[in-house]
């Protein structure tokens, strides 16, 4: 008898990579350490927190500077970015900085995420695309922590200008 195959399309890989983003954002956002206070905030919060996170919709259940920790609050920056930038685009990164070649496959989900038809250039598009984002973010993230800088100190503003700058460009 003959096995078969299973293979996803990528699209389904795709929408896959954003659910396992969205459930392991959840489970470490309902962690005691994500909290400032110790305490768990119930998983339904943490799973509606990390899906608008991932989903950049920039809706709350908490102030985020008070109810979540450094680790809570790394945990939804990180949701934030690789939601805005998506997860193909972050996974090209770690492609690129490891400097791996990218085969067809990854190549067509490379198309695929960022809606283009031509495959022959995707790989320095993307490669466009995240490094001009990245620059862009550590610009706004410098202007912002120089105006909070006066009022809040180099370690808060540096930490708010870099938390703002990811949040307000991957919206």
């Amino acid at each position: 008898m003959m096995k078969k195959k299973f293979s996803l399309t990528t699209t389904q890989i795709i929408m896959l990579s954003f659910l396992g983003m969205i459930l392991l954002g959840s489970l470490l956002q309902a962690l005691p350490v994500s909290s400032a206070n110790g305490v768990p905030v119930p998983y339904l919060d943490a799973l509606f927190t990390a899906t608008t996170s991932t989903c950049v919709t920039g809706l709350v259940m908490f102030d985020t500077g008070t109810q979540w920790s450094g680790f809570g609050q790394i945990v939804i920056i990180s949701l934030i970015e690789l939601g805005g930038l998506g997860f193909m685009s972050a996974a090209s990164m770690v492609v690129f900085l490891f400097r791996r070649k990218v085969g067809l496959r990854q190549r067509m989900l490379m198309a695929q995420a960022l809606s283009v038809d031509d495959m022959n250039n995707v790989v320095k598009l993307q490669r466009w695309v995240i490094f001009g984002s990245l620059g862009i973010q550590a610009v706004g993230a410098l202007v912002l922590m120089l105006r909070f800088l006066p009022q809040y100190g180099l370690r808060k503003a540096a930490i708010w200008g870099v938390f703002h700058s990811v949040s307000a460009f991957c919206n």
